[in-house]
This record gives structure tokens, C-alpha cells and sequence, in this order.
């Protein structure tokens, strides 16, 4: 006796896919624009953002200190407005 054929339970008709494929994108949207989700990688880039602008400040200040002092010993009129010694205190390494 032959076997008789598997059937599909899943439609293979193009509407029953394209319903299939819009749930699975509507959950997939769902997902992406959770609340939980949008807090949580809100607060990894705010993290991200200071961590990287303070780096920045700091080398920024650091390569200034460090044009000012090397300029402030050339140009008498820069020692005389802002002595060297006044800003020592604060820019130390």
C-alpha cells in the first residue's frame, strides 16, 4: 500500500505568508520600541557620551597647559597677565 503524502499545515498561499511575515515584524517592532529596551540603551549612550567628553576635555586641557607653558616663558606679556605659578596648582600632572 503507498504512504500517503505529508501534508503541510502551514499555508504556502502568498497571503497567509505575507500575514506570517507582519506579525513576526510587528513583534519584532514591539521589541525594538519597548520601554525597557529605549531606557536602557538611553542610559548606555548618556554613560558613553560623558565618558568620552570628559576624555576629550582632558586632553584638550593637557595639550593647552602644555602650549601655555612652553609659551609663557617666550612672551613676557602673557607671565606678567597670568603668571605661571597661579596656574601650576591647578593644571598639575
Amino acid at each position: 500500500m503507498p504512504r500517503a503524502k505529508k501534508v503541510s499545515k502551514k499555508p504556502t498561499d502568498p497571503a497567509s505568508r505575507t500575514v506570517r511575515e507582519l506579525q513576526k515584524n510587528t513583534k519584532q517592532l514591539r521589541e525594538l520600541n519597548s520601554f525597557g529596551r529605549n531606557f536602557a540603551l538611553s542610559l548606555v549612550r548618556g554613560v558613553g557620551v560623558t565618558l568620552g567628553a570628559t576624555i576629550v576635555t582632558g586632553l584638550i586641557l593637557t595639550l593647552l597647559y602644555q602650549a601655555y607653558t612652553s609659551s609663557v616663558s617666550s612672551v613676557p606679556i602673557l607671565e606678567k597677565i597670568l603668571p605661571k605659578s597661579s596656574v601650576e596648582p591647578y593644571l598639575k600632572h
